[in-house]
């Protein structure tokens, strides 16, 4: 109960005082009557905050899944953190089906501009109606593949899947495993994501814009299309995170019960994996000579 106290006491402190950083650029924008001219510096406690913004936001949002396990909301905490999890498992296993079709439009381009006929009817449809099936194969070959690997990094960290050079990480206890991995994703994981997809809108609208389009005068338009899922990659990732640091929050500060059941969901850590490679050759060293095949 002291710990439990402790946690909502510390949690709810910590969650206003950032949520009140995070918020302060914007109040006082409201404030002021005229712009200033001059540029935005060091010197202003709001353009410092401001540049801060996404770490405050994350950290309180830590602090707000504490404040859920210190009042009881782990069943809740739970299902939002299977369903933040769930997302990327099931839109990067649907986003896999798109190497087939990036592989046959790999396979049709290069074999038909092999073939003589067909090389001169596209030609001729250049000429006619202004594109090329040659460059708009080309490009869409571009824009699928960057789908698929946009649409493939909240999948990759559920799976565990991506690079991770952590030598020292690997050697601790699985709280220590989790300590590691709430303030990566508290201090670093999850503000670059919120940056990268601020920056994906920017980029995203002035493609909308201008109409932006191929680089290519016969190549695909529509540029906007395929740099929306910028911000729908980044999303994704994000909730990946989110829904891997409520599992985490759960195992770190629940009781004994929630910890198990959510130790059996949480996919980084690497001590089971180590553990049963060490077995193997231990057991192949032990193997007597006479009974090797």
């Amino acid at each position: 109960m002291a710990g439990g106290g402790k946690l909502l006491v510390y949690s709810a402190a910590i969650c206003a005082v950032t949520v009140f950083c995070a918020v302060y650029p914007a109040l006082e924008f409201l404030t002021i009557d005229k712009p200033d001219p001059r540029p935005r510096d060091l010197s202003s406690i709001g353009f410092v905050l401001n540049l801060w913004r996404p770490v405050f936001i994350s950290i309180a949002v830590l602090c707000l899944l504490c404040l859920m396990v210190a009042t009881g909301r782990v069943t809740l905490l739970r299902k939002l953190g299977d369903l933040f999890t769930g997302i990327p498992i099931f839109i990067g296993k649907l986003a896999s089906w798109i190497i087939l079709i990036l592989v046959m439009i790999i396979m049709f381009d290069v074999v038909t501009r092999k073939i003589e006929f067909i090389k001169i009817r596209s030609a001729d449809i250049t000429v006619e109606y202004g594109f090329s099936i040659s460059f708009i194969l080309q490009d869409l070959q571009w824009h699928l593949h960057g789908v698929l690997l946009l649409m493939s990094f909240g999948f990759g960290y559920m799976m565990n899947a991506h690079v991770r050079v952590d030598i020292f990480r690997e050697r601790a206890a699985r709280r220590g495993q989790a300590w590691i991995e709430t303030l990566g994703l508290t201090l670093l994981a999850i503000p670059f994501m919120l940056v990268m997809i601020g920056f994906s809108w920017d980029l995203f609208y002035a493609s909308f814009k201008g109409w932006e389009g191929s680089e290519s005068m016969v190549g695909l338009g529509w540029r906007w299309i395929i740099k929306s899922f910028l911000i729908w990659g980044f999303g994704v990732a994000l909730l990946a995170m989110l829904g891997t640091l409520m599992r985490t929050v759960i195992f770190l500060f629940g009781d004994i019960e929630e910890q198990a059941i959510a130790e059996e969901s949480i996919q980084y850590f690497t001590d089971s994996d180590t553990m049963s490679k060490l077995i193997l050759e231990q057991n192949r060293d032990n193997v007597m000579p006479g009974e090797q095949k």
